[in-house]
């Protein structure tokens, strides 16, 4: 096979596709100075570790590991059973859209027939079932279920904190949305499993997060698989709760091969995802409605909360589509030089005029013009003097969820490429203590709500699992896929063991003296389900190598609030299929050292590294993909532009991406097939 210097990869988009196809070849005229690739286990040669452990789950007792349901380690994968999630499901699943406080007079019968019917299929029309209920009802909504159960002949028993009963003593668990107890022990736990705790679907591996307490009005909902014994014979439409009341949701992503039984459709303004999108609306080209406000601080949350606590809600509550635009002036008490952070959830832009001359696209500071979960980016600014400077702050909401912070670092010389945290970081507003960069007055909101026809969201109601020997896979399993050779450095649970509290693995000492244009590419894997904001995954560098704590960090990958549960360093997020992600190394290195520091607290939550390698001189883009399921769906991460051809031989043209280098591929049975490519420089 011959690869053009344009096209190194390209693959069909059939759903029948299920191993990254990938090639990775160095940037085009660049000389490659070092490279680890960890076939073989150079500890102590050519490389040092700290904090090197392997818990296999049946050694966890003996060393004081008791809640952890996979391996915990920080090792070459070749000393692991197994780097990913095991990816059949324990036993049957389902996953409930409900909440503990529904009241009693909005729950229909038919509502409590389709109950009936997926417990029936759960327990396998087990009759006189032993069901543990997890916790205590905590409401109406809970005593609605817990009195059906028993009014089928089941006897309930209730949950405390502690260890699950053994698996031989109950035969259904139902997990309420009032828990706060540990959901990871239903994880694995080979019991059938009724789930409506939205926070918790991801620590159960049913589905990805689901919203907690949504006031929504389902209105009619619809019986999607009506052949499916869990809809027990029933099929169209019908009221399942009247009125609009809270419910906890299924999550966005679901588990491969699950089914959707039954469904409801929200009616939304239509999305906004694109910052043409909110400028056409700020010039009157497409229509909208405005709604005015004003705040305190830069931070708004409606669903997504980011870092900080202020959390002001947005001017109107819209609902969907809608895009808030701030204005107002920042206070420099100290001139110099600051690192700002954006965070956003879907997409925004800050700008800053710093040249005083009024706000154009020239003083753009931050644009992430794309649709995700909140995340931040960042960049440098230089106040040439103190005094007022004019800002502007754009934030877009496509559905769901929606929240926008502005944060300043309080110490001078940027540099800082985050995470946002209070050490380091405050919000713009409402400081934790007195920094040099703040808000002058409040911050004038407009927020602009789309005049346009709504569009329609399918949103599942009741999803279920089959069991792993029924071909049934849990949400985020698998294997991590798409290193180098035959062997690569991952962690897990790693406070789980004695050596912390972060891991760490140091590369030795790399000759770059007199090299120009230095780069560092690596090949990077992260599982999606379980971060928080006190993960980590750190790539450092010492320019000289003269120690002991000299290091600069190039990137943190880590979640980027506490809704979402994938690490990213606020460009690429990262999957179990490798990526291939490169940085700009410091100019005027000698004995440069690179070296990575990692805490996940989790067995699920899981990094791997490979096949680091150190450039010199002239670079282009090094196109690189890759490709993953999540559910039905296919997730393309990518380097480089992201092409697509109806034939394998083109022609190929660009996809609009955004900035995240991930494209999700959703199945269309209109198209027989297409493909895609990663083309570089």
């Amino acid at each position: 096979m011959s690869l053009s210097s344009k096209c190194r990869t390209a693959f069909g988009s059939r759903l029948s596709v299920s191993l990254p196809l990938l090639f990775v070849i160095l940037p085009a005229h660049a000389q490659l100075i070092y490279e680890e690739n960890f076939n073989t286990d150079g500890d102590g040669t050519r490389y040092f570790t700290e904090g090197r452990a392997v818990f296999e789950v049946d050694t966890h007792a003996a060393n004081g590991i008791i809640d952890q349901e996979g391996p915990v380690y920080w090792a070459h994968n070749f000393e692991v059973s197994f780097v990913g999630v095991p990816a059949a499901s324990p036993e049957r699943r389902a996953v409930w859209t409900w909440h503990h406080t529904l009241p009693e007079t909005a729950v229909t019968p038919e509502a409590l027939d389709l109950f009936d019917a997926v417990v029936n299929w759960l327990l396998r029309d087990q009759p006189n079932a032993q069901v543990l209920f997890s916790p205590a009802p905590a409401g109406t909504g809970d005593d609605i279920l817990v009195q059906r159960l028993q009014a089928n002949g089941h006897t309930v028993t209730f949950d405390a904190a502690g260890a699950v009963p053994p698996a031989t003593s109950v035969d259904l668990v139902v997990h309420s949305s009032s828990s706060t107890i540990g959901a990871s022990r239903f994880t694995t736990y080979p019991v059938p499993l009724l789930t409506y705790n939205g926070p918790d679907h991801d620590d159960e591996l049913v589905s990805s997060i689901g919203q907690a307490g949504a006031v929504i009005d389902l209105g009619p909902v619809t019986i999607t698989a009506p052949a499916h014994e869990a809809a027990g014979g029933l099929t169209g439409s019908f009221a399942f709760v009247n009125g609009e009341q809270a419910f906890d949701t299924v999550g966005d992503s679901l588990a491969e091969g699950s089914t959707v039984v039954a469904a409801y459709t929200l009616i939304n303004t239509a999305p906004v995802e694109s910052l043409a999108t909110v400028d056409a609306m700020i010039a009157g080209t497409t229509p909208s409605t405005q709604t005015s406000g004003t705040v305190t601080a830069a931070d708004l949350a409606a669903g997504a909360n980011g870092v900080w606590a202020g959390n002001f809600p947005v001017p109107g509550n819209p609902t969907g589509g809608y895009a808030v635009v701030g204005t107002g002036q920042l206070d420099v008490i100290t001139a110099g030089t600051y690192s700002a952070a954006l965070g956003v959830d879907d997409g925004g832009r800050l700008r800053i005029d710093l040249d005083r001359n009024g706000l154009s696209a020239d003083d753009d500071v931050i644009i992430m013009d794309g649709t995700g979960g909140f995340r931040e980016n960042y960049a440098d600014v230089t106040f040439p003097s103190t005094g007022l400077y004019a800002f502007e702050w754009v934030a877009f909401n496509s559905v769901g969820d929606f929240g926008s912070e502005i944060s300043f670092t309080f110490m001078q010389g940027g540099g800082n490429t985050g995470p946002v945290n209070p050490n380091e970081w405050d919000p713009l507003g409402a400081p934790l203590e007195p920094p040099p960069v703040e808000l002058e007055g409040t911050i004038a909101l407009t927020v602009y709500v789309p005049d346009l026809p709504p569009v329609t969201e399918e949103r599942p109601l009741v999803v279920v699992i089959e069991d792993g020997d029924e071909g049934g896979q849990v949400f985020g399993g698998g294997a991590f896929t798409g290193f180098e050779g035959t062997g690569f450095f991952a962690g897990a649970g790693l406070n789980k063991f004695p050596g912390g509290p972060a891991r760490a693995l140091q590369l030795n000492p790399v000759d770059v003296t007199g090299q120009s244009n230095l780069k560092l590419s690596i090949r990077l894997a992260g599982t999606d389900l379980d971060f928080e904001t006190s993960d980590f995954l750190d790539i450092l560098v010492d320019p000289d190598g003269t120690g002991p704590e000299p290091f600069q960090r190039l990137a943190r990958f880590t979640a980027p609030s506490g809704n979402d549960k994938f690490i990213t360093d606020g460009t690429t997020r990262l999957g179990i299929g490798f990526q291939d992600i490169t940085y700009d190394l410091p100019a005027g290195a000698t004995q440069l050292v690179i070296r990575f520091e990692c805490l996940t607290t989790w067995w699920n939550e899981i990094v791997a590294l490979d096949f680091v390698r150190i450039t010199a001189g002239a670079v282009t883009v090094d196109p690189f993909i890759s490709v993953e399921r999540s559910g039905t769906d296919i997730l393309i991460n990518y380097t480089g532009t992201l092409q697509v051809a109806d034939e394998v031989t083109g022609p190929f043209t660009d996809v609009a991406t955004g900035v995240d280098q991930q494209f999700t591929l959703q199945p269309d049975p209109q198209v027989p097939h297409r493909f895609y490519r990663a083309a570089g420089n």
